[in-house]
């Protein structure tokens, strides 16, 4: 999956939560 093949996997999950959630929103925003 997209979170395990992440370089912030060993961040806690919260954080990477976020991170991913913020990925989105780029991808979202520049589309």
């Amino acid at each position: 999956s997209i979170l395990t093949s992440c370089p912030y996997t060993h961040e806690t999950s919260a954080l990477s939560t976020l991170k991913h959630i913020h990925y989105i929103l780029h991808v979202h925003t520049s589309a």
